[in-house]
């Protein structure tokens, strides 16, 4: 605790130089307990003449939970003259401490705002209303080009079709330059009035409260309109496919295969990788693939054709269980490729319910292959990451060590 007061006090009284250093301020909490003969009066003075002192912070992201401490920081942030990205996290303050004003966008010192975003429950809140209203009224004249909001609870705000509210402010042939957007629990409508403003998009993240149907309306709509996206967050559907092979470019893409699971989602998945992903060879950087039913899995025709991506630096895949006899060709595979940082491997069965013998089998083999992959060659490795565990050479050839030392002592 004193350590806290103390470094608030150096910086509130330009004691250190770090405060011409900040770019990033990262509010997680402003509740401390305090004790002895501090007072919360002192407290709450000094973390704001700390925040105003940070003239340099370029980024804001404030996590509010409850309200001690909430307006000084707010006071102090507001002050700020270079923020360019301001993000509220609101999701867990009690509804009933929350007002449409407490945050007012409009008072705020910096004029050079970019992104904005938040996470509420739900858009009902009031203080999600009040920020969606004030967007409304300094979209026209601010320089926005990120907008990311979100709302935990999806169900009660799915059909909230928050672009046409922000643009429909906006006046006639004066577009908004919005590049990188992320929908989390809230319906995206491209249509006459939204999409002038969305043509020059780069990264789109679908990653929560979009049903995959929904997901693949948006996937051709924005097909249609021309719109070659450089990162991509969402589900794996028939139309993201038939999306990523209009174009080339892209540089990062993270897929989502959802549950329940189907025979047309795995094909959805293989058809990615070894048609739509190649198309991107030249420019795709990053490919993860997130399973959320532990079925989805990467198989040898998969990995030959995602090897063509040269330029990949970081690659996620799920190996099948039943599927184990390709495991050391589909890692040896991997790790061939030239510019490989990270390769994280998972495994997936026929069933959610994996038994605990399956999971003792399945680990001395991929530890094996990992070994018979690192011991083929002496070029440089990626890190494997398998089971929350990080491999390098020198780690495999230890556990290597481990088990052959445990074998010869039992």
């Amino acid at each position: 605790m004193e350590d806290v007061l103390t470094q608030l006090d150096h910086i509130a009284q330009q004691k250190t130089e770090i405060r011409h250093c900040v770019r990033i301020l990262v509010i997680e909490s402003t509740n401390l307990q305090l004790s002895g003969s501090t007072s919360q009066g002192t407290y709450v003075n000094l973390l704001n003449h700390a925040i105003r002192s940070l003239l340099e912070v370029r980024s804001i992201r404030w996590t509010i939970s409850a309200l001690e401490g909430f307006y000084s920081v707010l006071e102090g942030i507001m002050d700020l003259p270079h923020v360019q990205e301001l993000y509220f996290d609101f999701s867990k303050l009690p509804l009933r401490w929350q007002t449409p004003e407490m945050i007012p966008l409009r008072q705020f010192k910096s004029t050079q705002l970019q992104s904005f975003g938040f996470l509420a429950r739900d858009a009902n809140a009031l203080l999600a209303q009040g920020l969606i209203n004030q967007l409304q009224k300094i979209m026209p004249t601010a320089s926005l080009s990120r907008l990311d909001i979100g709302f935990t609870d999806s169900e009660s705000s799915k059909n909230a079709e928050l672009m046409n509210q922000f643009f429909k402010a906006l006046p006639k042939n004066t577009p908004l330059r919005i590049k990188y957007l992320r929908v989390h629990g809230w319906k995206l409508a491209l249509n006459s009035l939204t999409m002038p403003h969305l043509r020059q998009m780069s990264f789109l993240d679908l990653s929560h409260g979009s049903e995959p149907f929904s997901q693949s309306q948006i996937w051709s709509s924005i097909l249609n309109n021309g719109i070659q996206l450089r990162k991509i967050v969402g589900a794996i559907t028939s139309s993201l496919n038939l999306y990523l092979q209009s174009y080339a470019g892209l540089e990062q893409i993270t897929v989502i295969i959802p549950r329940p699971n189907s025979l047309d989602v795995l094909a959805f998945y293989h058809e990615l990788c070894q048609n739509s992903l190649p198309i991107h060879a030249s420019t795709l950087k990053y490919f993860k693939v997130v399973n959320t039913n532990t079925q989805g899995h990467c198989v040898l025709d998969d990995m030959n054709a995602i090897s063509v991506c040269e330029k990949l630096e970081h690659l996620t895949v799920t190996i099948m269980a039943g599927h184990i006899d390709d495991l050391y060709d589909i890692l040896h595979t991997a790790v061939a490729m030239p510019y490989l940082r990270i390769l994280e491997v998972g495994y997936g069965s026929v069933s959610d319910y994996r038994p605990p013998s399956e999971a003792h089998r399945i680990v001395p083999m991929i530890c094996r292959a990992l070994e018979k992959t690192f011991g083929n060659s002496s070029r440089s490795f990626p890190v494997i990451v398998f089971g929350e565990k990080r491999y390098t050479p020198r780690q495999v050839a230890q556990d290597s060590l481990e088990r052959h030392g445990s074998r010869g002592s039992t």
